[in-house]
């Protein structure tokens, strides 16, 4: 195939959002101002080949176009005062005071035994607690099975237009990848794919803000949801609790409408796949890079929010943050790169105890390099336990099911790299696994096929494809082969997701 004209990378945003906010720092612009007049897509993810998305717009400070009322019992979110923290982040009690009486308590009134006195009883006076949810989106299909791939295509068949289709493929119980699917648009270009864990609902993520679910019945059963607009920002990542029901969306921005936004996922019937924004779970973090979620989802580790120009100095880019179904609070912020960081995902270990933060900002002087952090959620404290530099455009890190070996993606080398787990901390194998502009990754994580790794990739020989990678063992990674998706534009592959 012909050359290939290269988007403008997430990096390059954030570059012009510094530009800006420092020639404008004695003159700040008033809140209201949308996006701070940056036209830019702040943040979008590499597109591994788009052109340019240059002239679009921001989603013009739209923070909740659903009406979506307030499903948990909140009554103040008290302005979230800090854009860079996460200081009030809403409510701090969910539930009135239980101030129902107890049968069983000695205290109690008598209830008189006459049927017609009007004596409340306790359950007259109880307060009306909701009772947990359970959502069938939380239940996961059998770990042996046929499961549908989802690969997004930034871009049109001609130069210079913007891909807004994804594609479906099927990965049998074999381990092979069959592109025996179909294309489907969703109307704008995708940064990230995600499906809840009863792998039937998938959420589609707009570079630029907008949401939609869809329901995946096979790779010819498609079918859009519901759609939603999130704050204005640069979108590009997405995290499921296990509840199957929460999402939680981390947007780029150097205003205040940057951050973690929370989005409720209907059940079952006709509210499946309904999506609620919740405005007052949104937690503001400027320039926000991804979210990792903790074992038990009670904790998470949250990459970016550093702000290293007027007049905000803010120079901690790790926040540990409690989560409830109300959104987040920080309990703890830190200082890990001393310059400017972006990355397209961190990982956290399944047993919560390190995290890894890649940082492929070329303009930084830290660019290239890997932190590998300690957590202790018990003390919330962070701290670095190494950097392993010589990591050029390292974007996206994943750990192996068992913790003991992670990947990352290297962008312009077009390589993965592979990384084990040993007493010390994480060590840097000479292993080097080739997928051209590689930078998402998808992982099978039960069943006969688990460890069996999809990395959408553009090599010069091979043109755009779907790279195969097996983790067999502790740092033994093997190359299982390419899917080739076809010549032009239209068919160089971004995102990837695959069912649970």
């Amino acid at each position: 195939m012909g050359a290939v004209t290269m988007p403008i990378h997430r990096r390059l945003h954030l570059l012009l959002f510094l530009i800006l906010a420092v020639a404008c720092a004695d003159d700040p612009p008033p809140p209201s101002a949308a996006n701070n007049g940056i036209t830019d897509n702040n943040g979008a993810t590499d597109n591994n080949g788009a052109t340019d998305n240059n002239g679009a717009t921001d989603n013009n400070g739209a923070t909740d176009n659903n009406g979506a009322t307030d499903n948990n019992g909140a009554t103040d979110n008290n302005g979230i005062a800090d854009n860079n923290g996460i200081t009030n982040n809403g409510v701090t009690n969910n539930n009135p005071d239980d101030t129902g009486l107890d049968a069983s308590d000695d205290t109690a009134p008598d209830v008189a035994e006459d049927a017609n006195d009007d004596v409340p009883t306790p359950d007259d006076v109880a307060p009306d607690v909701p009772e947990p949810i359970t959502c069938a989106l939380a239940t996961p299909a059998p770990a042996d099975r046929d499961r549908v791939v989802l690969i997004s295509h930034g871009n049109g068949a001609a130069v210079a237009t913007e891909g807004t289709e994804l594609r479906t493929m099927t990965l049998t119980t074999a381990g092979e990848l069959l592109d025996d699917g179909m294309r489907f648009d969703v109307g704008f270009r995708i940064a990230r794919m995600a499906f809840v864990p009863a792998g039937n609902v998938a959420l589609v993520l707009g570079e630029r803000g907008m949401l939609v679910s869809v329901r995946v019945g096979g790779v010819h059963d498609l079918e859009v949801l519901d759609a939603v607009e999130l704050p204005s920002a640069g979108f590009g990542d997405i995290v499921l609790k296990e509840d199957g029901r929460t999402a939680f969306i981390v947007g780029s921005n150097s205003t205040a409408t940057g951050g973690l936004s929370t989005v409720l996922i209907g059940c079952d019937g006709d509210e499946l796949g309904q999506l609620t924004v919740v405005p007052e779970a949104f937690a503001p973090v400027l320039l926000a890079n991804s979210l990792a979620l903790l074992p038990g989802g009670q904790r998470g580790l949250v990459f970016g929010g550093q702000a290293l120009f007027d007049p905000i100095n803010d120079p901690l880019d790790v926040r540990l943050v409690s989560v409830d179904n109300v959104g987040f609070t920080e309990v703890g912020a830190f200082d890990v790169f001393t310059d400017y960081v972006s990355s397209g995902r961190i990982a956290v270990s399944p047993d919560g105890q390190l995290g890894l933060l890649p940082n492929d900002l070329v303009f930084s002087d830290e660019g290239g390099q890997l932190s590998v952090v300690t957590i202790d959620a018990e003390n919330d404290e962070v701290h670095e336990l190494q950097r392993l530099t010589d990591l050029p455009d390292v974007t996206e890190a994943l750990f192996s099911v068992d913790g003991q070996t992670a990947l990352v993606t290297l962008i312009e080398p077009g390589r993965v790299r592979v990384l084990t787990r040993e007493a010390d901390g994480m060590h840097l194998l000479d292993t080097e696994l080739r997928a051209g502009l590689a930078e998402q990754m998808a992982m099978v994580a039960r069943g006969s096929l688990q460890g069996l790794v999809l990395v959408p990739a553009i090599d010069p020989t091979d043109g755009s494809n779907v790279t195969i990678l097996r983790i067999e063992g502790k740092g033994i990674v093997t190359a299982r082969g390419r899917v080739l998706l076809g010549e032009g534009y239209d068919n160089i592959p971004d995102a990837v997701a695959v069912q649970p």
